[in-house]
């Protein structure tokens, strides 16, 4: 069984009671309390939002397979305590009461039926209200910087943790291995597609891959994971959702971030653009190299393929989801943008631009809105 298929069958699946119960042992709420408490979607998780004496919270329940590897939860809490002390606006976990420690571990129902042990984290509340439905060019910039930001302070503090060297089928790394799921996109045509760039990947990629830097990641930068700090007059954001941090290729951050800005919602009526906003605004804190930059256009396709592929298989598995296609058709749209045969030579020049000290916001749009005009 693969990793990816042990996600899902061990995912956690609470009731509203449970949680509370989870909550009232672990961290001495009292049911009176409570004002408010709802499931939140989540891909391999069970999160849930929590409202109780006038303060907010989220409490994540791990899957099983982080629940078994202790290291990637402490590495969790090591990645945002550094972000949070060097000035990022992200979360922060409350110490469980009966332990003392981060993480609670509690005996709960998962998805394939059985009860197992799971880690437990409970998190002060990002308020704001996260990108979706309100990404601008001049926002995904400004995510750019963000990640810029991160990778600054990752760079500074030499962070890494043992827990971040782990097998994630999410981690560019192992794009190869989606191969094993490409059957789940029933639609023959972009069933083809997809394995076209995962060729690509192996032909391209992987025959260089010595010469890529790599780093610690936050690997999911996405629109839902960006947050439009509540209060902020100067477009202050902040970050959340750490559970795919892995160690890998640098470039694979910002690529996975240009990806998901092709599909964010000024991204679905202008994919370059968006994705050569999110490059421009994060090579102005954090330049790539030329082997970096002549493979951003490849990476960013392949962070759309694992989404789409992926996001087939787990709709299968669990097809009353809707989170699971909440970027599925964007996806397929900006795919086809990306691997359009006559824009090929576009859309390099626009990332090498994006990425180019002597690129600016007006230059890159105007660049990206004559390539997007050749549709």
């Amino acid at each position: 069984m693969s990793d990816e298929e042990k996600r899902k069958g061990q995912k956690p699946v609470l009731t509203l009671i449970e949680a509370l119960t989870v909550l009232e042992d672990c961290w001495g709420f009292e049911k009176p309390s409570f004002s408010q408490i709802k499931i939140l979607e989540s891909y391999d998780d069970c999160n849930f939002f929590v409202e109780a004496d006038g303060r907010k919270y989220l409490m994540k329940c791990y899957n099983g397979v982080d629940s078994d590897n202790a290291s990637i939860v402490e590495a969790q809490t090591a990645m945002m305590d550094l972000l949070a002390r060097n000035g990022v606006q992200t979360s922060r976990t409350i110490k469980c009461l009966q332990t003392g420690e981060d993480i609670a571990w509690c005996n709960l129902r998962v998805f394939d039926k059985s009860e197992r042990r799971c880690a437990v984290r409970l998190c002060h509340w990002v308020e704001g209200k996260p990108l979706v439905g309100n990404a601008t060019a001049e926002v995904l910039v400004q995510a750019g910087q963000l990640l810029g930001k991160v990778h600054q302070i990752f760079d500074a503090q030499s962070f890494d943790h043992p827990g971040l060297h782990r097998y994630h089928q999410w981690d560019q790394q192992n794009t190869k291995d989606l191969l094993a799921f490409t059957s789940c996109v029933l639609d023959e045509q972009r069933r083809e597609m997809v394995e076209g760039v995962i060729a690509r990947f192996e032909r391209e990629v992987l025959s260089v891959q010595g010469g890529l830097r790599t780093s610690a990641l936050q690997a999911d930068f996405n629109d839902a994971n960006i947050i439009l700090m509540q209060g902020s007059e100067t477009g202050t954001l902040g970050l959340i959702d750490y559970g795919d941090i892995v160690h890998g290729w640098l470039v694979s951050d910002i690529a996975i971030a240009a990806a998901y800005a092709s599909v964010s919602s000024y991204g679905k009526d202008h994919p370059l653009a968006a994705a050569a906003m999110m490059i421009y605004g994060f090579t102005r804190l954090f330049p790539l190299t030329e082997l970096e930059k002549q493979l951003l256009p490849l990476l960013t396709t392949c962070r759309l393929v694992s989404s789409v592929v992926l996001g087939a298989y787990s709709y299968q598995q669990q097809p009353d989801c809707s989170y699971l296609l909440l970027h599925a058709e964007p996806a397929w749209l900006s795919l086809e943008i990306l691997t359009h045969r006559d824009l090929q030579d576009d859309i390099r020049e626009l990332f090498a631009l994006a990425s180019s000290p002597d690129g600016t916001v007006e230059t890159i749009a105007a660049m990206a809105q004559v390539t997007e005009e050749k549709l």
